[in-house]
């Protein structure tokens, strides 16, 4: 996509408007809180996918990211790490960042 995939650093989201998201879709949306942010991934997957987004710039290891850059509509969707364990999806509600 061109934009990012959810509008997480403009309104908060609740679990009722997610549970109908694929998973993939969710897990992308979820580090894409942190690649808006420049976050450099270590995962190559995600690093690769984000990569491919217009609107990405890596600009911050991981060890020297800061999750103060977090903006209050940003702290509040990480709703969609709890989702992820709402749903007992062990391997997407994990944020691989390494």
């Amino acid at each position: 996509p061109l934009e990012p995939i959810l509008s997480s650093d403009q309104r908060e989201y609740t679990i009722e408007e997610l549970k109908d998201y694929p998973e993939d879709i969710l897990y992308l949306a979820l580090n894409e809180i942190y690649a808006r942010h420049g976050y450099i991934f270590r995962n190559e997957d995600l690093q690769n996918y984000f990569m491919g987004q217009v609107w990405y710039t890596p600009l911050v290891e991981g060890e020297n990211f800061s999750d103060e850059v977090f903006n209050e509509y940003e702290k509040e969707n990480f709703i969609f790490d709890d989702f992820f364990l709402y749903t007992s999806i062990s391997w997407v509600w994990k944020i691989w960042r390494g």
